[in-house]
């Protein structure tokens, strides 16, 4: 890795040069597009469109790294939860919001700097359960993010540090968690060019491109002669397209693709929307079995028996509501630390909170679903 970079610093004047970049230097992302679609049938697609009101809550962890000694930390927890805040944002017109169980900092300094093309697999021990786990390291050489696989039934994803303490690229937190549940990019050539007719012969957004019908066609499908993102070239300041290329049906049809769309390649600042099918799509995966870990109940209430917790660590959670006592007694003591996370927290008669030593009780009001 160091003599990769050691060979990118050397050569970096001259490509800049020759190309004269735009600003958004980075590729956005790293994840690479499956060999084989996967295709979800228009039966099962319109039954979970019929679901678009019932609310998802993810658990997210987030993990800051920092070298060994506890140097050179990747970024600040100030720059994570705005971050976090305009991802949730972003996916809470479909009803899927998050439940953000932690900030920590992990002192690793192989992993402050990730290789995401040959060392995903060294961060799965570093996952906490049950959680969508975000990474963010102090290098990720050549993206802005990475997502590993699609989707990524690990459910994790890396950040480069400058993506997140950027104030302009408010979407590629987004975008890569969009991978992790399944979405494509709209521009991915790896199932075929998409053209733009949503009607007749030259339809094909089923088959091709990012396989949703309500994405227009993006022409991103090949970088530019400057080896640039066409769609981010070719988009104003005001998030306005002028583009010219066209598409390869037998009368082609020029691109007029969202510069708004969270999975595209547009510029960083414009993108801040998933179309009615791509939050389908997201349902359709977080609703498998294999994400069922991730999901944070709507209500919860505890304990089902009377209980005495007074040692070790323990967190209940849930979207709406955490009841606490009921008819049971629950009691917290000695050195056992407990913590409850959601929107509202009831602690009922027959709750006794009598921490000593290290011991202790956290409440935490979760802001990110309404």
């Amino acid at each position: 890795m160091k003599t990769y970079l050691f060979l990118l610093l050397c050569l970096l004047p001259g490509l800049v040069a020759l190309a004269q970049p735009t600003t958004e230097a980075l590729k956005d992302c790293g994840t690479p597009t499956p060999t084989q679609p996967i295709v979800i049938p228009q039966a099962v697609f319109e039954s979970y469109q019929q679901k678009a009101a019932l609310p998802i809550c993810v658990r997210v962890v987030i993990t800051i790294f920092a070298n060994t000694d506890g140097s050179n930390v990747a970024t600040t927890e100030t720059n994570v939860l705005r971050q976090f805040q305009n991802m949730a944002d972003q996916y809470a017109p479909h009803n899927i919001c998050f439940l953000l169980q932690d900030i920590r900092q992990v002192n690793n300094t192989d992993l402050n700097d990730q290789d995401a093309d040959t060392e995903g697999a060294e961060l799965l021990p570093f996952r906490v359960a049950n959680c969508l786990n975000i990474f963010v390291h102090n290098a990720l050489p050549g993206y802005n993010g990475n997502a590993y696989d699609i989707p990524n039934y690990n459910g994790y994803i890396s950040m480069n540090a400058n993506a997140i303490e950027s104030t302009s690229n408010i979407s590629t937190t987004g975008h890569e968690v969009g991978h992790v549940f399944g979405l494509y990019h709209t521009h991915s050539k790896g199932f075929g060019n998409e053209r733009v007719a949503r009607s007749g012969g030259c339809k094909n957004c089923l088959d091709a491109g990012d396989l949703i019908c309500d994405t227009p066609a993006d022409p991103n499908q090949d970088v530019d002669l400057n080896d640039q993102d066409y769609l981010a070239d070719f988009t104003n300041a005001s998030c306005v397209y002028s583009g010219t290329r066209q598409d390869n049906c037998s009368t082609p049809v020029t691109y007029a693709p969202s510069t708004r769309n969270m999975m595209a390649y547009g510029r960083r600042a414009c993108r801040n929307q998933f179309t009615t099918d791509q939050g389908t799509r997201l349902r359709v995966f977080l609703d498998k079995p294999q994400f069922d870990y991730l999901i944070a109940p709507e209500n919860n209430s505890i304990p089902v028996a009377n209980v005495t917790r007074n040692s070790g660590s323990y967190l209940d959670v849930a979207r709406d509501q955490v009841t606490v006592g009921l008819s049971n007694t629950f009691v917290v003591s000695g050195s056992a630390n407990q913590q409850f996370i959601s929107k509202r927290i009831v602690i009922k008669p027959g709750t006794r909170f009598t921490p000593t030593g290290s011991g202790r009780t956290t409440t935490v009001l979760s802001t990110y679903c309404d």
